[in-house]
């Protein structure tokens, strides 16, 4: 689950119009304004808005799996909307999953 997070949030980010791999991949405020309304422990948070932010990394080595899964299923949300849409990422969950449950 980790892996395919991680490379689905690489894609959101990469898939920016702005994106370039000669500078960090900030994202813009209006794209990830919404997390500031989900409720999150603070670690998660910190990880959370690092990765969905500015690509960085926050305190990563001291959580749980279940909280690294948590800060990369929220990152990786609020890339994807930004970069597909709302339609267009839930249409690439859906054919993620359909991947992961035909293996």
């Amino acid at each position: 689950m980790l892996q395919q997070l991680d490379g689905m949030l690489g894609e959101a980010v990469v898939a920016d119009p702005g994106f370039s791999f000669r500078r960090r991949a900030v994202m813009l405020p209006a794209g990830i304004g919404w997390l500031s309304t989900v409720p999150m422990a603070a670690d998660v948070a910190a990880v959370v808005w690092s990765l969905a932010g500015d690509g960085g990394e926050g305190p990563w080595r001291q959580m749980t799996m279940e909280d690294r899964a948590t800060a990369l299923a929220v990152s990786t949300a609020a890339r994807g909307i930004a970069a597909w849409g709302a339609d267009g990422f839930f249409a690439r969950l859906a054919a993620m999953r359909a991947v992961v449950s035909a293996a």
